[in-house]
């Protein structure tokens, strides 16, 4: 007799139960014996401990990853929000007035936020956006650094 298969993620509670009355009444039918029945049960038990650890290991990640997830949203809150400043003040010393001054670096930074998140759905499904996608990054990510680091640049100061 064959080891039971592993649960699927899908099936309820209720299903696995049904399931597995109808293996054991199909073990009974074909003339197993109490002593056949009881390794079945116990490898079900086996299986049901296995899927809960299983389970568990995915809460556990799906966890550290919303936990992850937040603490890089405030790291790019609180990036943009330096970089606000620094690049406004960059428009404002080439006669760029406000409220334009403003509005460009929340333009490079969401171009790079949507890039790089556009990106990483695909990549969950195994699809690439092209080489479009990774021109915009590098195009947003290089401007990104550029923009804030332009008066260090000008001014050959390495801080």
């Amino acid at each position: 007799m064959s080891a039971p298969a592993a649960i699927p993620v899908t099936d309820t509670k209720k299903i696995v139960v049904a399931r597995r009355e109808v293996d054991r009444l199909r073990l009974k039918a074909q003339g197993a014996g109490p002593q056949e029945v009881a390794i079945w049960e116990a490898a079900n038990k086996v299986s049901d401990l296995q899927a809960a650890a299983r389970s568990a290991q995915v809460r556990a990640a799906c966890r550290a990853g919303r936990l992850m997830d937040l603490v890089l949203a405030a790291v790019a809150v609180l990036t943009m929000a330096f970089s606000l400043q620094n690049i406004h003040g960059f428009a404002a010393a080439h006669q760029v007035g406000d409220p334009i001054g403003w509005f460009l670096a929340p333009a490079v930074d969401l171009a790079l936020i949507a890039a790089l998140t556009g990106d990483a759905v695909l990549s969950r499904k195994d699809l690439t956006a092209g080489v479009w996608a990774t021109r915009l990054r590098w195009y947003a990510g290089g401007a990104t650094l550029l923009l804030n680091s332009w008066e260090s640049w000008a001014s050959v100061d390495p801080a």
